[in-house]
């Protein structure tokens, strides 16, 4: 299953570097860390140990992550607007569903309270929270390090 989430992983790299997906080029203007730390990055952390928190206290359920996932992401979004690359992101986030959907269906793990394709509802808003904002700002630093010491 590692070898599988490292293609996910690399796949994504390349699909943040085209150019409708690239948006604006990371800048070190954050105020932690020397620039590299910035409100949005700080948000989006919070947010995800929020989802991490609800998610390992309400699995069993299967509307209640659903609904809490919705709410605090939609939080995120009204604070931080998505920028248009991010909003082009989300578009094609449908064929990562199908890619993770594909591996349940061959059996690489199991998930409570399925809706679609074998994936719980609140997985679905994890991958639109996940891929366009914390992982994309996150290959974003790295692409600034790998473009400033090669």
């Amino acid at each position: 299953m590692i070898l599988f989430w490292g293609q996910v992983f690399l796949t994504f790299r390349k699909i943040f570097n085209i150019k409708w997906f690239k948006g604006e080029k990371f800048q070190k203007n954050g105020f932690l860390f020397k620039g590299w730390v910035d409100y949005r990055l700080i948000a989006d952390i919070i947010v995800l140990i929020c989802l991490r928190i609800v998610i390992y206290n309400t699995y069993m359920d299967l509307w209640l992550p659903i609904i809490i996932y919705a709410c605090i992401i939609g939080l995120r979004l009204a604070v931080f607007h998505p920028r248009k690359n991010e909003l082009l992101i989300i578009a094609i986030l449908p064929y990562a569903w199908l890619f993770e959907g594909l591996m349940v269906s061959f059996g690489l793990y199991l998930y409570i309270n399925p809706i679609f394709l074998g994936l719980p509802g609140w997985l679905y808003l994890w991958w639109i929270f996940l891929v366009p904002f914390l992982l994309k700002e996150v290959f974003d630093r790295f692409e600034y390090l790998l473009d400033f010491h090669l």
